[in-house]
């Protein structure tokens, strides 16, 4: 039973791990986007 269980689990597990990846992603590559944009804008006030 015990193994059924954990096996259940891990499946469970399994399932929500690409859920936690967009969630965990996201927000990395939205601030990796934000810091881009700064970074370049700031790089076109020194070019102006």
């Amino acid at each position: 039973m015990i193994k059924i269980w954990s096996y259940n689990h891990l499946i469970n597990k399994a399932h929500y791990l690409p859920v936690a990846l967009v969630f965990i992603a996201f927000p990395l590559l939205s601030t990796h986007n934000a810091w881009k944009y700064l970074f370049l804008k700031s790089q076109d006030a020194q070019l102006l």
